[in-house]
């Protein structure tokens, strides 16, 4: 049944035997699951079911009581002349047959004995069924070609020239030729002399290729009258993919290639102009528009072309009198001219220099209006600002504070930029956080119940510190939510230079366009200038109190003298490192301008340090510094060059290191680190945002050193900046080279009583030549040596070794040849040193060539053994190819 085969067939099957009729209807459904059979049992039955449904086909018996099968097919054929029907009847004969077809019988099948038949009776309701929605299907597509509103032809090609030889009415209307006329004619007929050959030509290769093409040609009438024709034409094939037909659609499209014309010349005008125009017909739609125009509706020319003017509406209900659009439809007035505020889509509002004329032909027939506009906000607005910022500039220069400068900024917001929604944020150098003291909000909400925003804290920070404009059109969309409340949309943050920002809001989005920020900015630029006349006055003043400070300061120094003499009292006592570190901490926390006291150990290149001590407050610091890299390496490995603008100040040895922490700075330069002022140059390290989280604003570091060692960085953090004048700076580094030396005392002392060491035990082959003094003391003098200290000594280093078995003499004689080891001494033990002796040796660090253990595996010998105790060994080396093993410690 081709395409209509999925579609629901409904039988009517009419039988005066209803068990006939159910296994009819079932076996029906076997074959096809779209048949859905109903069952009468006589011709009225079935007539009432007609009245009621609508059926695709009729099957009925012959023998029925009352009516029999042909009379009912005559009266189903009065009401449903095309119904399918089949006369499916046991009784059989040609009478029968013959009666059915005068009847009008779609089909004649007797019954059978077999289920065979109920297939046969099946194929023949789906062709018939099939056949009668084909021609419907026919008609409806014929009549729908007949009637429709464009021409419509069908040409042969299979015939010489490609005559036509089907044309319908309206192809008819559009040519003016009679149907006699065409048949038999081609297309080319309708061409003459402004025929361009080009369309043509285009319609010939079309067609010569068997593709579809439309074109559009001056075609003429049967009159002679030329017209615009649209024309298409597409081949039909046939089941082998040949061109059977060749279908064609004629469109008159005169009246539009005219008005397109005409349009094309206003257009270029319009489109050359510099100013917003367009054309609109009499309904306000637009027929041409312009560029700059389409700009400021966020759209394109094309697509506004047919859209009506809304601004047109905003001009009628802004004018007193009369719509002047539709005077100038009317032609009640030929100009219309005026200056008003608009509303476009993408752009705001907009102060337009209006200006419309009436288009119309020879004879007064209206055709349009032209619209030209020019933009004169930005005129108007610079007239005003000006006149405003020139009393707002008397004002800022007559502020006596910062204060009362941000409150005449915000003020200047509203009278110059036009923006009532505005707050003054104030860097507040103490604090390190932009304080909010200045607005003009329209909830009038106090400035004092304001937050401030905190270092790191969202996109008015950012505005800040990068000193760049930042222009949010919906805060919604953001991370950062405003400092202002949820419910800020539109967002402008002006930066005052070091002073702060301004922050101008509006709870709808895209309330700020480009205008408003740049006015925004010009005040800006007043601000900080007046800002920067009344800061550098506050800042006399401030001078004054820090003088007035002094006192205080030496009250300071004498404060931390005591405390020094505490510790000194403390390293005394001390038994190791540890105490010391945390004795320091203690004593120097306690001082009433520290907050906070740290001591960090350095590893072996003094490039990280791992916090030993603190007190004060929590480590809450320490675990942000370090979190951040703050005590480690930088990025490179290196110190890096110092920062430009660096408030940082080193003492001697520190020539200004990238901003790292100052204890890094500190261990690497082997120099006191003084930042006194941590927020004055935030932008600079991400250890001062930590720090001044914690509410530190100045930091001082000093090394723990002794020679050439390091035993450590000192750093204390204080809440108030430039607290740590040069004085206070002074003592402490007194502290630092006391606590070095306490240290390196600790280490002397348990080198004389060998209560920490590392053991290295080293086995020689016996072929080579020992490298280094003690390797070559060991050979010489054939006896072990076991060393357990190595101290720095002020321009050479310190040795503590065992030796076993020899005296003192023999030792003194070997090391006067031994370069190296310039002098010895006995420090514990008695001749002969059976059983050991502790010597003191001492020399130049530029004699040694290599670490003793590199030396020794130099001269053949191999690591034996490795390890640490609190106490010293005692085991004894074993001779091995000829020589003693070199039993080395150190710590």
């Amino acid at each position: 049944m081709g395409q209509d085969s999925a579609e629901p067939i409904r039988v009517l099957h009419v039988d005066n035997e209803p068990d006939f009729s159910d296994l009819t209807a079932e076996f029906l459904a076997r074959e096809n699951e779209q048949f859905a059979v109903d069952a009468a049992e006589s011709a009225a039955a079935g007539l009432d079911r007609l009245a009621g449904t609508d059926y695709d086909c009729v099957v009925s018996d012959y023998e029925m009581p009352g009516r029999n099968g042909v009379e009912f097919l005559r009266t189903v054929r009065e009401e449903h002349p095309e119904l399918p029907f089949i006369l499916y009847t046991g009784k059989g004969s040609e009478a029968v047959a013959s009666e059915a077809i005068s009847a009008g019988v779609t089909d004649y099948l007797q019954k059978e004995t077999g289920t065979e038949q109920y297939a046969v009776l099946a194929n023949r309701i789906e062709n018939a069924v099939g056949r009668q929605r084909t021609e419907r299907e026919l008609e409806l597509k014929n009549r729908a070609i007949e009637e429709a509103p464009v021409g419509i032809t069908l040409t042969d090609p299979t015939r010489e020239d490609n005559p036509l030889v089907y044309a319908n009415e309206a192809f008819l209307e559009i040519t003016g030729y009679g149907r006699e006329r065409v048949d038999g004619w081609n297309h080319r007929q309708l061409q003459g002399p402004e025929t361009r050959p080009e369309p043509v030509a285009e319609l010939r290769e079309a067609i010569d290729a068997g593709e579809p093409t439309t074109v559009e040609l001056r075609n003429y009438r049967a009159d002679g009258i030329m017209f615009w024709n649209r024309v298409t034409v597409a081949p039909l094939r046939n089941d082998s993919g040949e061109v059977v037909n060749w279908l064609g659609f004629q469109q008159d499209v005169t009246a539009r290639r005219e008005r397109e014309q005409e349009l094309e010349r206003y257009e270029g005008i319009v489109e050359t102009m510099a100013d917003t125009a367009a054309v609109l017909d009499r309904d306000r739609r637009f027929e041409v528009v312009n560029g700059r125009l389409a700009e400021l509706y966020g759209s394109t020319p094309e697509a506004l072309r047919g859209e009506k003017s809304h601004l047109l509406e905003t001009l009628a209900a802004r004018h007193d009198g009369p719509d002047p659009y539709d005077e100038l439809v009317a032609g009640d007035r030929s100009e219309f001219r005026a200056e008003i505020e608009l509303e476009y889509p993408e752009h705001g509002t907009r102060v337009t220099d209006i200006r419309m004329t009436r288009l119309a032909d020879e004879d007064g027939t209206f055709s349009g209006v032209v619209a030209v506009g020019r933009d004169v906000t930005a005129r108007k607005r610079y007239a005003q600002a000006l006149s405003a910022l020139h009393d707002a500039t008397s004002e800022f220069a007559a502020a006596g504070t910062t204060v009362d400068t941000a409150e005449h900024v915000v003020t200047a917001m509203v009278d110059v930029a036009g923006l009532p929604n505005a707050t003054v944020f104030r860097y507040d150098e103490d604090r390190g956080v932009l304080q909010p003291v200045a607005q003009c909000l329209d909830d009038d909400q106090p400035v004092e119940d304001l937050p401030a925003v905190e270092p790191g804290e969202g996109l008015v920070w950012d505005a800040f510190t990068a000193g760049e404009t930042v222009h949010l059109e919906d805060a919604h969309g953001t991370v950062d939510s405003s400092p202002l409340g949820p419910t800020i949309s539109s967002e402008l943050i002006v930066p005052l230079g070091e002073h702060g920002v301004i922050v101008a809001v509006d709870p709808e989005p895209a309330a700020f366009d480009g205008r408003d920020r740049e006015l925004a900015e010009i005040v800006a630029t007043a601000a900080e200038t007046a800002l920067d006349s009344v800061t550098q006055t506050e800042r006399l003043r401030e001078r004054k109190a820090e003088l007035d400070d002094q006192a205080s300061r030496l009250h300071r120094v004498n404060q931390l003298n005591d405390a020094i003499r505490s510790v000194n009292r403390g390293i005394v006592a001390a038994e190791s490192h540890e105490v010391i570190r945390q004795t320091v901490c203690d004593r120097i926390a306690d001082l009433d301008v520290i907050d906070f006291a740290w001591v960090g150990e350095p590893d072996p290149d003094a490039n990280r340090l791992s916090p030993a001590a603190w007190a004060g407050a929590d480590r809450d610091y320490l675990d942000a510094l370090d979190g951040a890299g703050g005590i480690g390496e930088d990025s490179d490995g290196t110190a890096g060059e110092a920062a430009p603008g660096d408030p940082t100040t080193d003492g001697a040895g520190g020539a200004g290191a990238a901003d790292a922490e100052p204890a890094v700075r500190a261990a690497r330069n082997r120099a006191v680190a003084h930042v006194p002022n941590v927020a004055g140059a935030v932008q600079s390290g991400d250890w001062r945002t930590a720090a001044l989280q914690q509410g530190y604003t100045a930091v001082l570091s000093l090394p723990f050193t002794y020679g050439e060692s390091l035993y450590g960085v000192l750093t204390v953090y204080a809440g108030t900046r430039d607290v740590f004048d040069e004085a206070f700076r002074e003592v402490l580094a007194e502290l630092g080279e006391l606590v070095g030396l306490g240290m390196n005392a600790i280490d002397r002392r348990d080198a004389l009583l060998g209560r920490r060491h590392t053991a290295v035990e080293l086995a020689l082959d016996g072929s080579g030549e020992p490298a280094g003094p003690f390797l070559r003391l060991a050979d010489r003098l054939d006896c072990e040596v076991e060393l357990s200290t190595i101290l720095p000594r002020e321009g050479s280093t310190v040795v503590y070794a065992r030796c076993a078995g020899v005296t003192r003499g023999e030792i003194a004689g070997v090391v006067d040849g031994l370069a190296g080891i310039e002098d010895v001494r006995r420090v514990r033990g008695t001749d002969p040193c059976d059983s050991g002796c502790l010597f003191e040796f001492g020399g130049r660090p530029d004699r040694g060539d290599a670490p003793l253990d590199r030396r020794a595996v130099g001269a053949g010998g191999r690591p034996r053994g490795r390890g640490s105790r609190d106490q010293p060994g005692r085991d004894r080396s074993r001779a091995r190819g000829g020589r003693r093993l070199g039993r080395l410690s150190a710590d």
